[in-house]
Parts: C-alpha cells; sequence; structure tokens
C-alpha cells in the first residue's frame, strides 16, 4: 500500500495526510480534486444537468448541499430554464458573495460560503419576501419579483453558459411552499447528518424534527 486516505480527518482543498502509515502528505494535481461524498462534480466549463420544463410558480423553497471551488461573477449554482422565469442561485459581487434572482437580484447571502468549504444553501423565491441563507445563519430579505420557475438548470446558467466550477452537488430540493425559518432549519438539519456538513448555528438534529417533516407530503 503506497498511500490512503481517511475521509473522517479531512477537510477541504488539494493537500490530505497519508493514511497508511508512511505519513506522505498527498496533494492531487489540478483539475483533478478529491470527493469524500457520494455527490456530482461540475467542472466550471461544459458540466450541467437540466430536467424537463414545467410550470413553477412561486412560492419555491430551493435547497442545496454544495461546494464551489472557484468564484466567477454570474457564474451559475442553479438556474430556470429560458430566459423569462426565475429561480436562479448564482455568484455576484465579490468572492466568495452568493446570490438569487428572479426578475431582480436578492443578496448576497451573509456570511458567505468559503471557496472550497461543504455547506448548504437556501434560496426561497416569493416575490417581496425572498430569502437567501447558509447554514442556519442570518436570512437575508427582500424581493426577486414574482417569475415562476419553469425547470431546473443545474451547474451553469439557462442559456448553457456561466458554468459553475462545482467541487461538490450533493443534494437539491425544490418545494412548492414558502418555508419558515423553523422548517428551513429542520430541512438544513437533515442536509446537514445526511452530507455530514458541519451546521455551526445549531444542532444538525432535533428530536421529531427532520422525521415528522420529510415523509410523503413534505419534502
Amino acid at each position: 500500500l503506497l498511500w490512503d486516505m481517511d475521509p473522517s480527518t479531512y477537510d477541504n482543498g488539494p493537500t490530505f495526510t497519508d493514511a497508511s502509515g508512511n505519513e506522505a502528505t498527498i496533494t492531487i494535481a489540478s483539475p483533478s480534486a478529491v470527493v469524500t461524498q457520494p455527490s456530482l462534480h461540475h467542472d466550471g466549463t461544459a458540466d450541467y444537468m437540466v430536467s424537463a420544463k414545467w410550470s413553477l410558480p412561486v412560492p419555491v423553497s430551493a435547497y442545496t448541499a454544495v461546494n464551489t471551488a472557484s468564484w466567477t461573477s454570474n457564474d451559475r449554482i442553479f438556474d430556470g430554464t429560458n430566459g423569462s422565469s426565475g429561480g436562479a442561485m448564482f455568484q455576484t459581487g465579490t468572492t466568495p458573495d452568493i446570490s438569487i434572482a428572479g426578475s431582480s437580484v436578492l443578496g448576497p447571502v451573509a456570511s458567505p460560503l468559503p471557496l472550497n468549504t461543504r455547506g448548504i444553501m437556501l434560496g426561497l423565491f416569493n416575490s417581496t419576501s425572498s430569502e437567501i441563507r447558509k447554514n442556519k445563519g442570518t436570512a437575508v430579505t427582500g424581493t426577486v419579483g414574482t417569475a415562476g420557475l419553469d425547470g431546473i438548470t443545474y451547474g451553469c446558467g439557462r442559456s448553457v453558459s456561466q458554468f459553475g466550477n462545482l467541487l461538490e452537488i450533493e443534494t437539491l430540493i425544490y418545494d412548492t411552499l414558502a418555508h419558515d425559518t423553523a422548517t428551513q432549519d429542520t430541512v438544513m438539519d437533515y442536509l446537514g447528518q445526511n452530507n455530514t456538513i458541519d451546521l455551526t448555528q445549531g444542532s444538525l438534529f432535533r428530536p421529531g424534527g427532520v422525521d415528522s417533516y420529510l415523509r410523503p407530503g413534505g419534502v
């Protein structure tokens, strides 16, 4: 055995400590990446996913467990599927800021997720009562307009451009309800445990919280 990796000792980035006993420090050459969870990797160049089109009016609560590897203004994490739809979450402002948008932009998120760090992002698309939030932290509230979603494009913009360099994409949840803060925390608790993401604002689980909500009729 030349070298081995223990995922429980790995945080992020291209370097990890050998766990085989050789005590080596291993660095993975770019553009390769260390991935320790079942996930998809979008390379920021040509990788994306797109759903069939459908009519999805606001409100929509959209969550994703994601790790962004680099930052370029207007690069998308997810978007709608045509020019008139809402539902975009994208990099904007200064690194590592993230905002959401329909017909107008809301953001950036408070205490933005650092690059090469796994976290949970929420975009609540709900006209003048919209929110963007990270890891059960403080929500930024305002308007994104009333444009509904007509599908999901993940990893780039709806015009198949503005590709996001997303090191890990582990979960995407859309719900056709405007989740209040308690419900948001419940879903984030679930995503935190399911994707082994440390939510620094609060515990990973509240007894009865996730199981009572994430069942048929819930998310």
